[in-house]
């Protein structure tokens, strides 16, 4: 899948992951990395269905039109489907921060 990021931040969190470790702390920037790896690593959106532990669901309210993978168990990321092949890494975000 072709994964896009909303910002310059998030592709760098990605592309170093010493950077998304400083920024939200070991484990959440370790997922976060494993997660986009998923993203590039799937065919179609739908496929991310078949992985129960990213619990993709899609957002409702202000966020309607995005959709959230599970980082850890408060800590989401927030990503926008473009098409079936294509999404943008949007946020990352601590639900009950």
């Amino acid at each position: 899948m072709e994964v896009r990021f909303r910002g310059r931040a998030l592709q760098r969190r990605y592309e170093r992951s010493a950077e998304a470790a400083r920024a939200w702390g070991p484990e959440v920037g370790r997922r976060y990395v494993e997660r986009v790896r998923i993203l590039i690593g799937t065919e179609r959106v739908a496929d991310l269905y078949t992985f129960r532990a990213l619990d993709l669901h899609p957002l409702t309210g202000e966020r309607a039109g995005l959709h959230a993978l599970r980082l850890t168990g408060q800590v989401r990321l927030v990503i926008r489907v473009d098409d079936e092949r294509t999404v943008t890494v949007w946020e990352v975000v601590d639900y009950h921060g």
